[in-house]
Formats: structure tokens, sequence, C-alpha cells
């Protein structure tokens, strides 16, 4: 009896040690250790700063969602239980670059094309004081912002998540800055258009563990350019018909900081195919930098382009490269429009498209108007 009981021990011991072994914690270690040499006043105050660009609690999991979608994941699933929310997406695990980025203050190294995911992650902190990352071979927290310490173990409700050669698993645990409700009530604020711009995640996910409740924002695409975005929350699909143009980089004295050696970016035109939804984007619709930004249009159509937003992505930048995507998005705006002339989806609509050409005038000629360049140019 006695030899049977160590030897559980020592197979439950065993399983405890292939754990810990799989996870590169020399890394995590490496990182804290050179924090811990770069400690000064000025950078810690840069810290608390960071973490203030992003005021509303919402930001954090516009950052989740733009680090999933930039790791080509299928889909996002945020999970809200009674000790804090654990987030879940199924794209590429982090490399030894992703944790000292994440680890930092400073943009660098962008992989694709949304993520601050150095200054941008610190918008966690408004609503946790350690997150915890658990993606491949590694596993850790970070305190203050930027030191990171290693784990061993995963929390029992996410271990079955886990793969080690897939998705990232984040563990925000509660803290007084925010409570449950309020994070909860913001996330349900989301709405489907949030899934319009983005090309790798098709299906975002809340499991509302508190209130037993659930639902989904879920996108597919039909011949290449026509989207329908599906809201289970009122069983309601949006249509939309998409218009893309791949521009060349040619005058690279635009390109700004960050996207070094970018030869070409896409930017889209998104028609909305129901009167309903026309007006409620003519009444509230917005800019998009693949995800929604609060820079108001008043136009009947969404604009997308991959803008250099301001680190809270309030608005964006009076940029050269940003003065050069609007000239080319009203450009592209007077193409699509020509070419549903003889569409029948559009034939309600299109004396409104016209008159609101010149207004996409107006708006851009207003975001610019304090830079040094002419304003774009439309019809």
């Amino acid at each position: 009896m006695g030899d049977k009981v160590v030897s559980v021990n020592r197979e439950k011991n065993c399983k405890g040690c292939d754990q810990m072994r799989r996870w590169n914690h020399s890394l995590i270690q490496k990182i804290f250790d050179q924090k811990q040499r770069e400690k000064s006043e000025d950078r810690d105050n840069l810290l608390r700063l960071s973490s203030r660009l992003y005021g509303e609690k919402i930001h954090y999991a516009l950052e989740l969602i733009q680090n999933a979608e930039d790791e080509n994941s299928p889909s996002i699933t945020f999970i809200f239980n009674d000790t804090g929310v654990r987030i879940i997406n199924w794209g590429d695990p982090f490399d030894e670059k992703d944790v000292w980025r994440i680890c930092s203050v400073r943009p660098g190294e962008k992989k694709r094309k949304i993520g601050f995911f150095g200054i941008g992650f610190k918008s966690v902190f408004n609503v946790t004081k350690k997150p915890q990352v658990i993606s491949g071979k590694f596993n850790f927290e970070i305190k203050k912002y930027i030191y990171p310490k290693a784990k061993n173990s995963i929390p029992k409700d996410v271990e079955d998540y886990y793969s080690p050669e897939r998705g990232t698993i984040f563990v925000l645990p509660y803290c007084a800055l925010s409570t449950p409700e309020e994070l909860i009530a913001n996330f349900n604020l989301i709405d489907d258009k949030i899934l319009l711009f983005l090309e790798s995640i098709k299906e975002l996910r809340l499991i509302d563990n508190l209130n037993n409740k659930k639902w989904a924002i879920k996108k597919r695409v039909e011949k290449g350019s026509t989207v329908f975005l599906l809201d289970t929350r009122n069983d309601q699909e949006t249509k939309w018909i998409e218009f893309s143009k791949v521009l060349d980089v040619e005058d690279k004295g635009t390109v700004p900081e960050g996207k070094e050696g970018i030869k070409e970016t896409r930017i889209t035109i998104a028609f909305p195919l129901d009167g309903t939804t026309r007006d409620e984007i003519r009444n509230a619709g917005v800019v998009y930098c693949f995800l929604p930004t609060k820079k108001r249009t008043d136009l009947p159509f969404l604009i997308q382009a991959d803008f250099l937003p301001t680190i809270g992505r309030e608005n964006i930048t009076d940029h050269p490269w940003n003065v050069w995507l609007m000239n080319e998005l009203g450009i592209l705006a007077a193409e699509s429009i020509d070419k549903t002339k003889y569409d029948e989806q559009f034939y309600a609509s299109l004396y409104d498209f016209n008159h609101y050409l010149k207004r996409y005038r107006m708006f851009s000629y207003s975001l610019f108007l304090n830079h040094s360049l002419n304003p774009p140019k439309i019809i």
C-alpha cells in the first residue's frame, strides 16, 4: 500500500516536472534582469503615463483583438469569471520577440499591420495589476507594466484551451480599478462591425459566467466582396459590399516610423445594403484602422485603411501617410459609386452617395486643416 502511494506521488511529481520543463523560464529571467538594470525615474513616469493614455476600459479588449488578428487567429473568446477575464485566441504562439515586446514601452518591430504591442498592451493595466500570458513555451505574469515573472501553472478553468503549438491565453485577474459588472457592460457595447475589416478573425465570442450568458459575432464572405455579419444577441445579419484597392507605396517619404520597407497597402470602402444600417453609420460612422477609431465621418459608408492612429485610437494623426491614404480613399469612393450605377441594390441610395462624396471632401479637409500639405482633392 505504501509503495503504491509513493508511486502515485512520484507520478504526480513527474507530471509537474514535465510541465515546468516545457516553459522557457530562462528568457523571462533574462528580461527581468535587464529591466532591473534599466530602472530610472523618467522611465517609470513614462510607464504610468502610457496606461493613462487608454482612458476607456474597452481598450484592453481592442488591443487583444488586434493581437489575435495579427497572429492569424480565426477566432477570439472573452470569458468573464468570478476571479477575472480570460481571453483565448488560436493564432500563432508567442516567440521570443513577442515576449520582449510585451514587456516594453516602445512599439518595436511590427509583425503585420495593427498592433502597438509594446505600448498598447499597457491598456490592460487599466483593468488588472498582474496580467498572465500563456503561449507556446512561455508562461509568465507582468508586474508594474514591464517586469515579467515566470509562472508554472495554468488556471484550471482554461487548462483545456492550452496548446503548445497554437494560440495564446491571457489571464486578467480583477482588481480595484474595475468591477466585473463594469467590464461586462462595456464589452456588451461592442457591435458586429468590429469584424468587418479584419481578415483573420471570423468569430468573436463572449462567455459571461457571472450572468450565465453567451453571444457571438460571426463573419462570412461570399464572392470575395460581399460580407455578412451575424450578431447572435438579436439573430440579425447585416450585409455589406466592399470595394478594395491595393496601392503601391512609391513615395517613401510618406512612410511613418514602424512601417519602413512597406511596398503596398490596401484601402477599403464598405457599403451597407440596408437602409437601417446606412442611417446608423451616417449618424455614428467612424474611421476604421482595421478596428474602429473614435473619429466620426457622418458618411453613409465606412472607410478603412492602415492609418497611423493616435495611441488611444481616438483619432488619426495628420501625418503625410494619412493624408495620402485619405486622398486615395476619396478616389476609390468615386470609382466604387460609378460601378454601382446599374446595381439595383443601390438605386435607393445612389443620390445620397454622390451627395456624401462632397461631404467626404469636407470631412477629409477638416482632418488635415493645419497640415502643411494640401488637403485631399477628391472630386
